[in-house]
């Protein structure tokens, strides 16, 4: 019977099969001697990078067909798409520290673009760095680098600096490859290499725009096999059908061009070779994450609770199914549906009053009346915590086991209140924790959007052009509805407005505004037009309009800004 093939596509699952702790969700320095979980017989199939120094050999590394050429103080590298087998010696307890990263981590960076470069990741290279006891302390130092990044609280610097000290760990690995294989010769890593090496040509050489996207038949031919044996062979090395290791390839090349070109998806939809109309606005959708979510309605056994109290923390099993309280749900590692860069330990989303709440039965519910966001210090701050409009799941807040316990202990807080405070002091108190736990939340969404800086970059991108539409079509003045690029995207309009203001700077108003007065700007300075021209152009009823709004936003007369400028 085939051993089953685990797919480890994030940090957060490798950690998983080890019993590591995940301290971020696209990148983590591991030690298997902090391990408590060590599976003896595993297949796993790389969706990440790893490199992993060795203290000792305990027992077989297989690629495909082949054994791992690896021993005591060596190096090992993998790469997305690699199927390795492990046979652990009964009873050892491997020793070896090593480094995971995401793909998603070095998009748009200068390693992204370069990543190809590094040929031991490339299935041509299947022997492992041996390295001298100079080069072992230089690698550790990399390692120890990156680690002490990953433990500092994540900003916008966070992952600039993580993706250059890879770099530099990856250049030194380069210099010992180089060092160590002069003279080797490269293994033949037989069909599923060769697979791999005609997918890259393929889009390489531009045959898309010809062609359109390539076919199993086609590398099947490639490699003097018939459609379905390729087929099974493919499935049964990677765990993935011919197909989806296809798709895997196009979506990947899709990432890279949305970051790296100013295209949009539908132009980059049809440059990959999505010819047909139809199936260019299904793949748009997708990448445009407006594909629709198949949410699962969890049937709890829900007990009716008169929350008559201000404030209550129970379990979701015994809260009311709609809510006449705000509540703050926390559901603990499951079946999320997040992205690659989320953590995956927690998930909390947050509900007003009247809204359905539908999570997991055993999740940890924090429910308080609107009454508590009229005390102080909830009081005049409670409108800043907009993740109240969120849309759930989609927009839920995914948190890391150090930020649990951050929840947990307010939450057990809140709890101490209720069951032992009964004096006149009890509101402010409970204001007061509950402002500290929202006011962490908010904390936690920063970091959440730190590491969704490629999609919020996507949200803000789009916002503009369905902007600059909404002025092409005469508004004038009128600030156009958030609602507009919020259908648009599948965000709800909340979201979009926090997204544009953490991406900006700017609420969704201004950001609005000054897309008009860029156009505005240019044609004050790039032409003679007369200013009450140039007003009934861009949709203003009159100049004097027009003069009002550019002195709003620009702070000058629309008159004074061209003669200063020209």
């Amino acid at each position: 019977m085939d051993t089953e093939i685990l797919q480890i596509n994030t940090i957060d699952s490798y950690n998983s099969l080890f019993g590591l702790e995940t301290r971020h969700p696209l990148v983590a320095v591991v030690d298997l001697a902090d391990a408590t979980r060590f599976p003896s017989h595993f297949t796993m199939n790389y969706g990440i990078y790893a490199l992993f120094l060795k203290q000792t050999r305990c027992g077989d590394i297989r690629y495909g067909r082949q054994t791992y050429d690896y021993q005591e103080g060596t190096v090992t590298s993998f790469a997305p798409g690699q199927v390795v087998e492990v046979n652990m010696e009964p009873g050892f307890k491997p020793k070896a520290r090593g480094l995971l990263f995401h793909p998603d981590l070095i998009r748009g960076t200068s390693l992204g673009q370069g990543i190809k470069n590094y040929s031991f990741f490339d299935y041509s290279s299947a022997e492992a760095l041996h390295l001298s006891d100079e080069e072992k302390v230089l690698f550790s130092n990399c390692l120890d680098q990156i680690a002490t990044e990953i433990e500092r609280p994540i900003d916008k610097f966070s992952r600039r600096l993580i993706a250059r000290n890879i770099e530099l760990l990856l250049d030194y690995c380069m210099r010992f490859y180089a060092r160590q294989f002069e003279t080797r010769s490269v293994v033949n890593h037989g069909v599923l290499a060769q697979f791999e090496t005609l997918l890259d040509e393929y889009f390489a050489s531009g045959r898309t725009q010809s062609e359109g996207l390539p076919s199993v038949k086609f590398f099947a031919d490639k490699v003097c096999l018939s459609p379905n044996y390729f087929g099974d062979l493919i499935k049964k090395e990677t765990g993935k059908t011919a197909q989806e290791y296809i798709q895997d390839k196009i979506i990947a090349l899709a990432k890279e061009l949305l970051l790296g070109s100013e295209k949009t998806i539908s132009e980059i939809s049809y440059e990959l070779g999505y010819r047909i109309p139809s199936i260019s606005t299904a793949f748009s959708r997708k990448m445009s994450g407006r594909h629709r979510m198949n949410i699962v309605n969890c049937r709890h056994k829900m007990t009716v609770v008169q929350h008559n109290s201000t404030a209550a923390v129970t379990s979701a099993a015994d809260a009311p199914s709609r809510l006449c309280h705000y509540a703050v749900a926390m559901e603990i590692r499951g079946d999320f549906a997040c992205r690659c860069c989320d953590y995956a330990d927690a998930r909390m989303s947050f509900f007003p009053p009247g809204e359905a709440m539908p999570v997991a039965a055993d999740a940890r519910v924090l429910s308080f009346h609107k009454s508590l966001s009229l005390q102080p210090p909830l009081r005049g701050v409670f409108s800043d915590y907009a993740f109240f409009g969120y849309r759930y799941p989609r927009e839920s807040l995914h948190i890391s086991l150090r930020e649990k316990s951050v929840v947990d202990r307010l939450f057990d807080a809140v709890a101490g209140i209720l069951s032992d405070n009964t004096g006149d002091s009890k509101d402010s108190l409970l204001a007061e924790k509950i402002n500290l736990l929202l006011a962490n939340c908010r904390r936690f969404y920063q970091r959440q959007f730190i590491l969704h800086e490629d999609y919020c970059a996507m949200y803000v991108a789009e916002t503009e052009k369905t902007v600059d539409r909404f002025y092409a079509e005469g508004h004038g003045c009128d600030v156009p509805p958030i609602g507009l690029p919020a259908r648009a995207l599948g965000v709800s309009e909340t979201y979009l407005a926090s997204v544009v203001r953490f991406s900006t700077g700017r609420t969704f108003r201004e950001f609005a505004q000054l897309r008009q007065l860029r156009v505005a700007k240019m044609l004050l300075v790039d032409t003679d037009r007369p200013v009450a021209d140039i007003a009934r152009s861009l949709g203003f009823p009159s100049a004097e309009c027009f003069e009002k709004f550019f002195r709003l936003v620009a702070g000058s007369s629309a008159s004074d800004f061209r003669r200063f400028r020209c």
